[in-house]
């Protein structure tokens, strides 16, 4: 909001000097790569009269898992991507239809397995389950069917072999973001290899928190390395294999984009 109203106070100071019509005003655009969803912060941005774009890294992530999958000799298992809130549903089903129409992709379906939780305080989760799961099918033509199927339960759990991968905005503490991979995994006890990705590694509690999560994989996007974070990294102090993701790819489609 400070950036808003400093922009805004600027335009009116434009406007105000004297030969200078609006034709010559610049125009004042706002980008952010996968900040919860183009609704919000977008909204903010947009009733003040800003355009505002939400530049989605599902494309580099996707490079990323197949390159992870293909190098392990995984791409053949059947693949399992879960929601793990609903303000996450744009955002994880844009990486699956990526993850589907990518050239490495081996499968003709991706289930998409959709957690709902309760927060009775403000970042604090009370009570978290999976609600559904529901199978994409790539078609010949290109477009994706979506059909509801059976939602293992702890008590029932399944007995596919299969990829866990996890997606998100941001990684602080990680204990939500571990939570809900030991809830999947409840759920597909038969895992073969779990991915955890996360857009923005925040970790304001330090790069050891990323042992909170049972993966064998995490990827976070280079917004936010730090130098903590490589050192971590390099001296082994993180238990699952951490990789780095370029988003410049990210920002430059964006900006060509629009």
């Amino acid at each position: 909001k400070d950036i808003i109203h400093t922009l805004q106070h600027i335009i009116a100071s434009l406007k105000d000097k004297d030969g200078l019509d609006g034709a010559h005003i610049p125009t004042f655009r706002f980008m952010s790569i996968d900040i919860h969803n183009q609704d919000q912060p977008g909204s903010t941005f947009v009733s003040r009269g800003f355009e505002f774009t939400s530049a989605s890294p599902a494309k580099e992530f996707a490079d990323a898992i197949y390159h992870e999958l293909a190098s392990r000799e995984l791409l053949h298992y059947p693949i399992k991507v879960f929601v793990p809130d609903e303000g996450a549903i744009p955002r994880t089903e844009e990486l699956v239809s990526e993850l589907l129409h990518h050239p490495q992709n081996h499968l003709r379906s991706i289930d998409l397995v959709y957690v709902e939780k309760v927060r009775k305080v403000a970042g604090q989760v009370s009570d978290a389950w999976i609600e559904k799961v529901v199978r994409w099918t790539l078609q010949a033509n290109g477009s994706i069917t979506k059909t509801p199927v059976e939602t293992p339960t702890p008590d029932n759990p399944s007995t596919e072999a299969c990829v866990i991968i996890g997606t998100d905005d941001m990684g602080d503490t990680l204990g939500t973001g571990g939570n809900d991979v030991d809830l999947v995994q409840a759920h597909f006890p038969h895992q073969v290899f779990t991915i955890f990705s996360f857009t923005h590694p925040v970790l304001s509690k330090g790069p050891e928190n990323l042992n909170r999560v049972n993966a064998n994989f995490i990827l976070v996007g280079n917004t936010l390395i730090t130098d903590e974070l490589k050192e971590a990294i390099k001296n082994g102090h993180i238990r699952p294999e951490v990789r780095t993701v370029n988003l410049a790819p990210t920002i430059a489609r964006a900006l060509t984009q629009n």
